[in-house]
C-alpha cells in the first residue's frame, strides 16, 4: 500500500490514504460526502452532506447557481442576465456582441471587430498577409497569397 501526503481532484486524505470525497464532480471536500467545491462547469447547492454539485448552464465554465455564469466558454460572453451569447463571427473572446479583444485565425482585429483575411491566407495584419494555407495551394508572395494551381469559382484548386 501506498503512503500519501497529497490526492487528486475530487479525493480526501484521510490518515495516508486518498478517499473519494462521495459526491459526483466534487473537487474538494472537508470530508467523505462533504463537498466544499466542485469541478469546473458545476456548481455548489447545499451544505455538509447535503452539498451536490450541479451543471452549470450550456456554455457556461464557470457559475454561482443554474442561471448565473461567471465565465463563458470560448467564442461567447456573459450578459447580464447572467447567461452566455455568442461572439461575432470570427472572435474567440469578446466583452459583448460588439466588442471584441482576441480573433481566431484567418481573422485580424480592426478597432472592436474581426475582418477575415484574404482568401487562401491564415495570419494577416490589416492589409499584409504573413502566412497562407499551403494545404489548399496557396504560396505568400509580396505579403500576399497566390493561388499556385487553377481558381475554381473562390477558391484554389
Amino acid at each position: 500500500m501506498t503512503n500519501c501526503s497529497v490526492c487528486n481532484t475530487g479525493f480526501l486524505l484521510v490518515g495516508l490514504a486518498c478517499s473519494n470525497c462521495g459526491v459526483t464532480n466534487c473537487a474538494t471536500c472537508s470530508a467523505v460526502g462533504s463537498c466544499t467545491s466542485c469541478k469546473p462547469a458545476y456548481f455548489l447547492s447545499g451544505t455538509g452532506s447535503a452539498a451536490i454539485c450541479t451543471a452549470c448552464s450550456t456554455n457556461c465554465l464557470s457559475c454561482t447557481s443554474a442561471t448565473s455564469c461567471q465565465t463563458c466558454n470560448s467564442g461567447r460572453f456573459v450578459k447580464a442576465n447572467g447567461s452566455c451569447a455568442a461572439c461575432s463571427g470570427g472572435c474567440t473572446t469578446c466583452t459583448s456582441a460588439s466588442a471584441c479583444t482576441v480573433c481566431g485565425p484567418s481573422y485580424v482585429l480592426s478597432g472592436k471587430v474581426c475582418v477575415a483575411c484574404s482568401e487562401g491566407c491564415l495570419t494577416c495584419t490589416s492589409t499584409t498577409c504573413s502566412s497562407c494555407d499551403t494545404a489548399k495551394n496557396y504560396q505568400l508572395s509580396n505579403g500576399v497569397c497566390v493561388c499556385l494551381g487553377t481558381v475554381v469559382g473562390n477558391s484554389c484548386q
